[in-house]
């Protein structure tokens, strides 16, 4: 196997997925079964509470990329966290 290994800032991944300033990324992990994809453990004032010992609910982002703003802010992102988990 020919294998390197490099950092990735959380700025950049950050400003590459839109996360929004108030968000805080608080772990990565890649998948136990499906090679390539990843889960993000995100925080941010507005996301519903979760009890300790329960899993967070599991949103289901979508990034909506404008490239005719590059290299600005081009992409945006919506978590799309359900009402419901929200208490609204």
């Amino acid at each position: 196997m020919k294998l390197i290994q490099f950092k990735v800032t959380e700025e950049l991944i950050r400003q590459a997925l839109a996360i929004p300033d108030e968000a805080e990324i608080v772990n990565i992990v890649r998948h136990e079964f499906v090679p390539g994809l990843f889960t993000f453990y995100v925080t941010h004032p507005s996301f519903p509470e979760c009890l300790e010992g329960a899993l967070p609910i599991e949103a289901d982002p979508v990034i909506t990329a404008d490239y005719e703003n590059r290299p600005g802010t081009w992409l945006t992102i919506d978590f799309r966290i359900p009402i419901s988990a929200t208490g609204q």
